[in-house]
């Protein structure tokens, strides 16, 4: 992370606490290991994982309207909040 902020000059801290307020630990969205990462902090990984959940809903918010607005790129597979929405209403009935 430190690169981004050094080398492209992109401040993450509001990032970090959107994450920090509204995100928790979810196994999907942990950063794979490798021995380089092997020097991470358990709350080092665990900032980046509720970074990358941040990270994937605001995507997944920005391409909706996208999606919908332009049907012709028949990308309709990627509107992964109404999937979730849906598979939520059917296990509440």
């Amino acid at each position: 992370m430190d690169i981004i902020e050094d080398v492209y000059g992109i401040n993450l801290r509001p990032l970090l606490n959107l994450a920090e307020r509204y995100y928790d630990d979810n196994r999907a969205f942990r950063p794979k290991c490798n021995e380089a990462d092997k020097a991470l902090t358990d709350e080092e990984r665990l900032q980046i994982t509720k970074m990358h959940q941040a990270i994937a809903m605001i995507q997944f918010k920005l391409e909706m309207p996208i999606i919908k607005r332009r049907p012709d790129f028949n990308m309709d597979r990627r509107l992964l909040l109404e999937k979730k929405s849906i598979m939520i209403k059917k296990r509440s009935l």
